[in-house]
């Protein structure tokens, strides 16, 4: 059999960059390195882009950068270059390690925003469960520099506007005193031992009007990180005059295909494009 057909709806390609290292940290007992990188998934065309750096969860316990990144490629066929970021567990090290590697990684790459084809003024900043924790916590402390160590200090780690998945924002809300506790083990402490370290690692403790845009998304029948902690954030982003978007998914739990529906992919495309176009 031959034919011909006439090509239509024809979009950019969507590409995909591996393991871009962009900071080296301690390891093996600080004896040695180990890099910490990121994936890069972009369509191909001409101008800079606005940027989404995402942050997988797992408990601050379990980090893989590559896992989520067939979900995102919707965004880079939508014009978005998309960064899903490694950062270090709290096994390797404890916070606030995991936001300052968040923070080298936005820095990295503004540095490296012509190379990336990104448009350092456009950045935004998502994450689910652990990853939702400090997405959260880097958009809050935008105009914070305690977080900043390392490389590229002369590049800002704020960004635009944030897309929090069911990620802990008030960490004395879980009152824990297990010191195996995920929380425990992230502090390197129980909450109830070191409430400085609560207020630190907690977003809800640097919310301001300075802070950008939110959009929220939790499960209303979460029983890992209840959803009473987004509205907690929620209420207090309100209070602040800060744009905020709350969207409860109904019947659902923790994380799951529920928040990868083609209605929840539109719902964070608008609210990028809101900020980002």
């Amino acid at each position: 059999m031959k034919y011909t057909i006439a090509p239509k709806d024809i979009h950019p390609l969507t590409t995909m960059a591996v393991d871009i290292v962009y900071k080296q940290v301690p390891d093996w007992y600080g004896h040695g390195n180990r890099t910490l990188c990121f994936d890069l998934v972009r369509s191909l065309g001409d101008g800079p882009k606005p940027l989404v750096i995402w942050l997988g969860g797992g408990a601050w316990q379990e980090m893989n950068q590559h896992v989520y990144v067939p979900e995102l490629t919707y965004l880079a066929e939508n014009g978005y270059t998309v960064a899903s970021v490694e950062y270090r567990t709290s096994e390797k090290a404890k916070f606030p390690a995991q936001i300052e590697d968040v923070k080298a990684a936005i820095r990295y790459i503004r540095a490296h925003a012509k190379e990336f084809c990104v448009d350092p003024d456009k950045i935004a900043i998502m994450g689910e469960s652990a990853g939702g924790h400090l997405a959260s916590l880097a958009g809050v402390t935008g105009e914070e520099r305690q977080f900043d160590v390392g490389e590229n200090l002369g590049e800002s780690s704020a960004v635009s506007c944030v897309v929090d998945w069911y990620g802990p924002v008030d960490f004395a809300q879980f009152g824990s005193g297990n010191p195996i506790s995920p929380e425990s083990l992230l502090m390197g402490d129980t909450a109830e031992n070191a409430p400085e370290k609560v207020r630190a690692v907690s977003p809800v403790s640097y919310v301001s009007s300075k802070t950008p845009p939110f959009l929220i998304l939790h499960g209303d029948s979460d029983r890992l990180v209840p959803v009473e902690q987004s509205r907690e954030l929620y209420a207090l982003l309100e209070e602040n005059g800060v744009e905020a978007t709350l969207v409860e998914l109904a019947g659902t739990d923790h994380g799951g295909p529920a928040f990868t529906t083609p209605e929840v992919k539109q719902i964070i495309l608008e609210f990028l494009n809101s900020h980002l176009k």
